[in-house]
């Protein structure tokens, strides 16, 4: 009996040894979690009044954790630090560190901060609202964002309401009362909102801080304040870069590392301004070549040999001699950019100017060019000379036949860029077409003001200039021949200060950009067709 007991004890023991040496693992193969946070309960219910409570506790049916809470939760109004959020376990408290404005609505948006804790799934869009008040506010505002000039809607494109409707300072220093995020369309809604007056704002808000104080942010408002009595609909603003009333240089190359260099100004140089830069130290004399594109907002510079010289260079710029901006620049790691050459189209007509770009601007140009007859081996007599931009334009002596292949043949170091290198050998064909294979265009401009210039640009398909005019009350009709058969379109911009540029708006002053807007209709350009097209400037 002994024996036996001490047997069964043994086993008892082994029994015990081998479960408790298993190794425990977790169950696999189930479905993996991808439900958000439900929210179960709260102390405060969602849409309540007459609330006064210094906090409120959401609980969910998981552990919760809150994602980046400063960028990703917005209250409007704003509450700022009178607010905290943290999470214990499944709980979300709401704590309220001063008292609440009284009778007034607040809504909190927590976008996708709140998530599970193990799998981070996140519940969208969730937003709390209760009033202080014995009602929730249900005014509502909507509307739409217009960008102007190729300004883009980004995800830090807001709009806020303001109840200083006399301080214009408040857009410029604090955040707005009410504030929503447009969607990738530009379109905006406010919700329980209170009743009263307000002045209304757009704003890229590049930095986070709900207030314009940056150049590069986009702004946008309405000149008058509104009224808040009933819901309010189809609301536009125009989106744009603000003009700065003081001139200035906002992007530059830092470290030149092409023997190039780019300045964008804030406000552009009209046709009628004069630009000088300067370099320091003046010591080294750098024969930079300067070239302000169509915007007249972008000024390039290719330097010379003489910048390899140099570590750093000081760039005064000047704009009808007076001092704009003074910058300094690094240089290092020189390398030579690409040169290469290409027409500036597919094909000529008879008695083109054939123009030869190059990547980078031409300093000479010798007379060892030929342009050849690709059937009879003919040779043409031409002109070769360097354009305002310092590229290549060759201006034929003689006729071109029509519908013919010609090749341009120019040796090697006959063009020398301003770097001071010469060109391979170059070796290109084209062909041109006859009159007949072009069409005529007649524009005809109706209820012209006389007290606006409008500068008229016509586009191709690929939204590139073809040519470009000002309209005035004297001169309304613009005649377009040779066009190459295609569909084209026409931007009109109303130049009501006549300086031959577009300008944008600026905030102080309540100054809104100079219209900008496309003709509704499409030009479609057939060959040996004339067309004439009316366009009325008071119904575009």
């Amino acid at each position: 009996m002994t024996g036996s007991v001490t047997r069964l004890f043994l086993l008892a023991l082994l029994m015990i040894f081998i479960t408790q040496c298993a190794t425990v693992t977790s169950p696999t193969g189930g479905p993996k979690d991808q439900l958000p946070p439900r929210l179960m309960s709260s102390t405060t219910e969602n849409f309540a009044t007459n609330f006064n409570a210094s906090a409120i506790i959401l609980t969910f049916d998981e552990f919760v954790k809150l994602n980046n809470p400063s960028q990703n939760i917005h209250t409007s109004p704003p509450l700022g630090k009178k607010v905290e959020f943290t999470t214990v376990k499944n709980k979300l408290f709401i704590t309220f560190k001063e008292a609440l404005e009284e009778d007034l609505t607040y809504h909190i948006n927590f976008g996708n901060s709140i998530q599970d804790v193990n799998e981070g799934n996140p519940l969208n869009n969730f937003q709390f609202i209760f009033s202080t008040g014995t009602k929730i506010d249900s005014m509502s505002i909507q509307g739409k964002l217009i960008p102007v000039n190729d300004v883009k809607i980004n995800k830090t494109t807001l709009v806020g309401l303001y109840r200083n409707i006399d301080e214009d300072s408040v857009f410029l220093r604090s955040a707005p009362f009410y504030y929503t995020f447009v969607d990738d369309a530009g379109s905006f809604t406010f919700r329980n909102i209170k009743n009263g007056t307000y002045t209304i704002r757009a704003l890229s808000d590049a930095n986070g801080n709900r207030y314009f104080d940056l150049p590069n942010e986009s702004i946008g408002f309405l000149k008058d304040a509104i009224q808040l009595d009933s819901n309010i609909f189809n609301v536009e603003i125009l989106l744009f870069k603000a003009e700065n009333p003081k001139r200035r240089v906002t992007e530059f190359t830092n470290n030149i590392k092409e023997y190039t260099s780019e300045y964008i100004l804030s406000n552009p140089i009209a046709p009628k301004d004069s630009f000088e830069l300067i370099f320091l130290p003046d010591t080294v004399q750098l024969n930079a070549t300067t070239i302000l594109k169509e915007d007249g907002k972008t000024i390039n510079v290719f330097f010379d040999q003489q910048i390899q010289s140099l570590n750093q260079i000081e760039t005064i710029l000047k704009i009808n001699g007076e001092l704009i901006d003074t910058l300094t620049q690094s240089i290092s790691n020189l390398k030579s950019p690409k040169q290469e050459f290409s027409f500036t189209r597919e094909d000529f007509l008879i008695f083109d100017t054939l123009s030869l770009k190059s990547t980078v601007p031409l300093a000479s140009v010798c007379e060892n060019i030929q342009i050849i007859d690709t059937i009879e081996l003919d040779t043409l007599a031409f002109l070769g000379t360097l354009n305002i931009d310092n590229q290549l334009d060759i201006s034929l002596l003689s006729r071109l036949k029509t519908n013919h292949v010609y090749t341009l043949l120019i040796q090697d170091s006959c063009l020398i860029d301003v770097l001071g290198r010469p060109n391979i050998e170059i070796n290109k064909n084209f062909k041109t077409a006859s009159e007949e294979d072009r069409g005529t265009l007649k524009l005809i401009f109706e209820e012209v003001d006389s007290a606006t210039n409008y500068l008229v640009s016509f586009l191709n398909s690929n939204k590139n200039v073809v040519a470009q005019t000002t309209i005035s009350k004297n001169e309304n009709i613009w005649n377009l021949s040779y066009l190459t058969p295609g569909t084209y379109s026409i931007k009109i911009v109303e130049d009501d200060n006549k300086d031959g540029i577009w300008n944008s708006g600026t905030f102080i002053g309540k100054k809104f950009p100079e219209t900008i807007y496309v003709h509704s209709k499409e030009i479609t350009i057939r060959a040996n067709w004339e067309l004439e097209e009316s366009i009325n400037l008071k119904t575009q």
